[in-house]
């Protein structure tokens, strides 16, 4: 396991998981086939302050490749970038904001109406945000705790 920190100061820490560590081992054991997603989608890094094309750290360090650039005019500078690792479908996404808890995990689901009937049975105090179609033309929610810790939801196609 190391952390490194992002130019906005954000750290992130990898861990590498030992071919046969007790992770390893226990590799699916404790999944509920209740859960509400199989796959993350992305993670969300809100914490930039300025976003730049090529970011010497995601980019140039960590070696992301962009996969949407918003806006997609070059002459303008971008307010939202998702960069992907080369051998996966999993993504991040790289927004400016000054909300230091916007950082979040998107999870991706199958049906967006039954992911809100499902989080509208289990939620406790959390606060179930209103859906949206998002930028990237599919169906988000999310829910967020007391401290607004957020957890997002998106669909796996987009809206037709």
């Amino acid at each position: 396991m190391f952390s490194v920190v992002d130019s906005a100061g954000t750290v992130i820490e990898f861990i590498g998981f030992k071919k046969n560590s007790l992770h390893i081992k226990s590799k699916g054991k404790w999944l509920s086939k209740n859960r509400i997603s199989k796959r993350i989608h992305h993670a969300g890094v809100y914490s930039v302050e300025k976003l730049t094309d090529n970011d010497p750290f995601y980019v140039g360090l960590l070696g992301l490749r962009e996969i949407v650039r918003i806006p997609e005019d070059r002459t303008l500078s971008p307010g939202m970038l998702y960069l992907g690792i080369d051998d996966g479908v999993e993504n991040f996404e790289i927004y400016t904001s000054q909300n230091p808890n916007a950082t979040h995990l998107c999870l991706l689901v199958d049906d967006m109406q039954e992911t809100i009937y499902t989080l509208k049975e289990r939620r406790a105090n959390e606060i179930l945000r209103k859906p949206i179609i998002g930028r990237g033309k599919r169906w988000l929610s999310s829910i967020a705790n007391s401290d607004n810790t957020t957890i997002e939801f998106t669909e796996a196609h987009c809206v037709k």
